[in-house]
């Protein structure tokens, strides 16, 4: 989640935006987090079609952000990436629990939180270096490799719905 923050800072010292508006984005991502928590937590439905239309959502958001749309409207786009990302991850976690027994549940959820970690660490390595040519190709790759994710998870590995 921080790579986002950073790259919507970054948008908006582009878009001019002054500093004093920085807050209220922040606090405008918090909102969206507890938002998007408690709409899915009220909300019955089928995990797996879940798990996609939420990926779908964030491939559409990722894809709309290299299109300078203005800051309003990015604001918004980062809002909704991080909302629903956040509401996934603890769905999934909640999810995950009830299948696995006391006993190992603390190591198996800090062994996901490493294993997270890593990945993460690896693409932001990966959006540092393509920060330097242009903020756009982030969105861009990071929009084609969640293409490639949730393909591969739909079509190639059903196990993992």
């Amino acid at each position: 989640r921080f790579s986002q923050i950073l790259d919507e800072d970054l948008r908006l010292l582009n878009y001019n935006v002054d500093i004093k508006y920085f807050g209220l984005m922040h606090a405008s991502i918090a909102v969206s987090q507890i938002s998007f928590n408690f709409l899915f937590s009220r909300v019955t439905f089928n995990l797996n079609k879940f798990f996609i239309f939420t990926a779908l959502i964030i491939i559409v958001a990722y894809s709309l952000l290299p299109l300078n749309l203005g800051w309003f409207v990015s604001l918004f786009l980062v809002d909704v990436i991080m909302g629903v990302g956040m509401a996934r991850k603890n769905l999934l976690i909640s999810e995950i629990n009830h299948f696995v027994p006391s006993s190992v549940r603390s190591t198996l959820n800090s062994t996901v939180s490493m294993m997270q970690f890593l990945f993460r660490s690896i693409l932001i390595f990966i959006a540092g270096i393509l920060i330097i040519y242009n903020i756009n190709y982030i969105f861009v790759f990071f929009s084609i490799f969640l293409i490639f994710a949730l393909f591969y998870s739909v079509f190639l590995r059903k196990d993992l719905l």
